[in-house]
């Protein structure tokens, strides 16, 4: 995979697990106080479909200024151990999840609230080690300002 197929990779693979976060979002976020609040959980939706169309923006850009990224450490070694960290904490994130649709552990409460207590840590920690490429390309690719902030937001709830 050619660095710049990574950074695509790192755009598709934060779409997808913010997606996640959109599609269980009940799941996830639904017994914290903050989103007991119905307006709060609506606006996350609509900051949603505002947000997503700047990964192709993003994506399109990202071959034009690749020399501009490619010299803000988004190549070489650099590029290929922080890629290596996204993908052994999204492999941790897939683990928890396909153990959470599996075990019996969840069909209690207390196991329920443990397993997605997991999964969104984890879902933190992917969208965590995301920040380390997506704040650089942002610095490079505007459109990108936007994902940051949306998965900066998603991220702390995550915790």
């Amino acid at each position: 995979m050619s660095e710049m197929d990574m950074l695509i990779e790192v755009l598709h693979l934060t779409e997808r697990r913010l997606d996640f976060a959109v599609e269980h979002f009940d799941l996830l976020y639904s017994k914290r106080r903050i989103f007991r609040n119905r307006e709060l959980r609506d606006f996350f939706l609509l900051a949603w479909q505002d947000v997503k169309p700047s990964f192709a923006k993003v994506e399109r850009e990202i071959a034009e200024k690749w020399q501009e990224l490619s010299a803000a450490g988004l190549s070489g070694p650099q590029m290929k151990f922080k890629m290596e960290a996204l993908q052994a904490y999204d492999a941790e994130f897939a683990r928890t999840w396909e153990r959470y649709q599996t075990s019996s552990e969840v069909r209690t409460e207390r196991g329920r609230r443990s397993r997605v207590s997991l999964i969104g840590k984890w879902m933190g920690r992917v969208l965590g080690q995301a920040d380390t490429i997506i704040d650089s390309i942002a610095v490079i690719v505007p459109p990108a300002d936007a994902i940051r902030e949306f998965k900066e937001t998603v991220e702390r709830f995550s915790e």
